[in-house]
């Protein structure tokens, strides 16, 4: 590999210098290009952002090289990135046809304030032929390492196409291939407006070959953001236009999209411990009694679909599903209960006891099925949410990466407000149990008494220790973490 990446590659200090005349530009995918001397060209990316290439050493930046001492300072950061990678040996992993990528950012001076000098941040390879990326170290600042077909490698095609308008070991093809394979793990909308929009832009490139780096940047538009929901670090794409050093967006992704992952790797799973605020302390217990602990569900389902900073979009779409299914059960068992209540109520000679019982038991019925009518109508469409929907129901309070003291403010609080049907209906159940158990000791005789007595009594025991073996059943099952499962032998 080595051999045939470097040649026909001239030596970078005597690399020609081409004077061209600046105002004369042409375009490829409908942005102009501007050649420079010593080779360069200043291409402008479709989002209005701009970067430098040099073809005969297929080098690119985005610091600004118009000037020759500029173009100086980084060929000899080339050379010297180069040299480096020969002396490590990971040259055998770049491809003939790759790339070689400087990044720049300003340096802090002693004081820690930017000193207005750029100085080299990062440095790596973007081989197209296997779709990978190739890092390098550094002056031990960087890890080795080489990754195919991941977000990062998608990220560099997003940000460097427009100088691909002559394919380079099918980048187009491949970009295509693994397209259609990406848009599999969109919903059938997103599909449908994803192809439309392809076959558009395939359409126009059919006639006009210029708008290949186009047609290259959606494409790996479309696989980067698909590949991010995969590794669960969506939510930095948010951070991609938005930072303040023109030209060093990349990097920035970058480096948030190595923490998020790091991030990842510490945690292992989502977690649902609560800590942080008394407030939320002292919430957690008031509700764990109103609503009869049935928050605990929601909240631990909900700190499931977290992943970091980001959502797990199958995870989420399959929790609504099962909420959902919970509250159009809750709503019609509530609706029984109303329907049991104002039957119960037409009673004669009804003790106080019982008709407050009972009514009690009707309101709740009733609370229960308004409230789930109100999430029912208000999740339907979550089924279908894409990534960014998602992120924004389950980082509601906080927002997306705006974690506090404690990372369960937002499944806590959601989980508060989603319990509201069950725990009304738990409670209708509980009132209508003690208006039935009350007319049937109140309304018998002393021998009917004692019998009924009994039987509530057993059949309450019975429940509880139902119950209770069922939650120890379910602690248990949490408590065996995936390493435990991979090591269970199924015997025969």
């Amino acid at each position: 590999m080595s051999s045939s990446y470097f040649a026909g590659l001239p030596l970078a200090g005597n690399a020609p210098e081409v004077s061209f005349d600046t105002t004369i530009t042409h375009a490829h995918g409908c942005t102009p290009v501007y050649p420079l001397s010593g080779g360069w060209t200043r291409y402008v990316h479709i989002n209005g952002g701009v970067y430098y290439y040099h073809a005969e050493l297929r080098v690119i930046t985005e610091r600004d090289v118009s000037e020759t001492g500029d173009q100086n300072i980084v060929l000899e950061d080339w050379k010297d990135f180069l040299q480096s990678t020969r002396d490590n040996g990971m040259i055998r992993y770049v491809t003939s046809d790759a790339d070689a990528v400087l990044r720049y950012l300003p340096s802090l001076s002693d004081s820690g304030e930017y000193d207005g000098e750029l100085e080299l941040a990062e440095a790596f390879f973007v081989c197209y032929s296997d779709a990978s990326e190739v890092k390098c170290p550094r002056a031990g600042k960087e890890d080795i390492s080489v990754q195919h077909d991941t977000y990062s490698y998608w990220t560099h095609i997003e940000e460097y196409p427009m100088h691909l308008h002559k394919q380079r070991s099918g980048v187009l093809s491949k970009a295509t291939a693994c397209f259609w394979t990406a848009i599999t793990f969109l919903s059938n909308e997103q599909i449908e407006r994803v192809v439309e929009v392809y076959e558009d832009l395939l359409d126009t490139w059919e006639t006009n070959q210029t708008m290949t780096p186009v047609l290259i940047w959606y494409l790996a538009r479309i696989i980067r953001e698909v590949k991010a929901m995969q590794e669960g670090i969506a939510m930095a794409v948010g951070y991609h236009s938005q930072t303040e050093i023109q030209g060093h967006s990349g990097y920035a992704i970058k480096q948030l999209s190595s923490t998020i992952q790091q991030s990842i790797r510490e945690t292992g799973k989502a977690s649902t411990s609560i800590s942080g605020t008394w407030q939320l302390s002292t919430a957690e217990v008031l509700f764990s009694v109103l609503l009869l602990s049935t928050h605990r569900s929601y909240r631990e389902r909900l700190a499931k679909t977290r992943v970091a900073w980001s959502v797990n979009l199958e995870e989420f779409r399959h929790v609504i599903e099962k909420m959902l299914a919970e509250w159009t059960d809750t709503n019609l068992l509530a609706t029984v209960f109303v329907g049991a209540n104002v039957s119960f109520l037409s009673v004669p000679n009804l003790t106080a006891m019982q008709r407050t019982a009972s009514l009690a038991s009707a309101i709740f019925s009733l609370v229960s099925i308004g409230s789930g009518l109100y999430h029912v109508w208000h999740h339907r469409t979550k089924i279908r949410a894409d990534q960014v929907d998602a992120a924004k129901y389950v980082y509601h309070v906080q927002g997306p990466g705006g974690r506090g003291e404690s990372d369960m403010v937002d499944p806590v609080v959601m989980s508060f407000f989603l319990a509201v049907p069950v725990a009304s209906m738990l409670w209708a159940v509980a009132c209508f149990s003690v208006a039935l158990a009350a007319f049937c000791i109140q309304g018998t005789d002393s021998h009917g008494r004692i019998v009924l007595i009994v039987v509530i009594g057993v059949g309450t025991t019975v429940s509880l220790l139902a119950a209770l073996g069922f939650k120890q059943m379910f602690a248990g099952c949490s408590a065996i973490s995936h390493d435990d499962c991979t090591n269970i032998t199924l015997r025969i």
